[in-house]
């Protein structure tokens, strides 16, 4: 006897994936196809939700990377502006140890941004491989040992050039609030208003 399942109860039957075995999973298939899953199928089914965690993966570390970049670059023009609204703040911003902190700043902002465009570069180059060997249908086990190094080697410093601006924004951040202490305790005391006959003391 041919059972036939109407098309609307078949959408629910799949809408519904309770947590199951591998067997059981084929169990539905069968009974809803009438035929075994072929193996292809089921490892084209694993690569997708493969590619699925790894495009995650890439989003989330763009995600960080801007994150890092605005970080970075928002630190330096909150102390520009600060600096800028003082009557004399690039007078004491420069000189003595202000100076050395501000540098530090600027210098670990800067390197923080080059990092973060550099690993969104090394990324790209990545995934432009992941989809040329996915479209050439070769597994990674299946390339020879000079292109998986060379892949690996791209990854590898994607890696590090994200942890490295994590290290480095940190290093910033020190330095801007060692830079705001030394900038507050030397900016230039107001000279006290006295009356006009009276006598102004000023300590030192």
């Amino acid at each position: 006897m041919d059972v036939r399942i109407h098309p609307a109860v078949r959408v629910l039957l799949l809408a519904y994936d309770p947590p199951m075995s591998e067997s059981d999973r084929l169990s539905w298939y069968e009974r809803l196809t009438g035929r075994v899953q072929p193996k292809a199928d089921l490892a084209d089914s694993y690569d997708l939700q493969i590619d699925q965690q790894a495009l995650s993966l890439i989003q989330l570390k763009q995600q960080l990377t801007y994150f890092l970049i605005t970080g970075s670059t928002g630190a330096i023009a909150f102390v520009v502006a600060f600096v800028g609204g003082q009557a004399g703040g690039w007078m004491t911003a420069t000189a003595g140890p202000p100076i050395a902190a501000l540098s530090t700043a600027a210098v670990a902002g800067l390197a923080v941004a080059g990092l973060c465009l550099l690993q969104l570069y090394l990324g790209h180059r990545s995934f432009t491989l992941h989809l040329r060997y996915r479209t050439e249908r070769i597994a990674y086990a299946q390339l020879p040992e000079a292109k998986r190094k060379a892949w690996d080697q791209i990854t590898r410093w994607a890696n590090r050039c994200l942890s490295w601006a994590f290290v480095l924004l940190f290093v910033e951040i020190l330095a801007t609030l060692i830079f705001f202490w030394l900038f507050v305790h030397q900016l230039p005391q107001p000279l006290p208003q006295c009356e006009e006959g009276a006598t102004c003391i000023t300590s030192r």
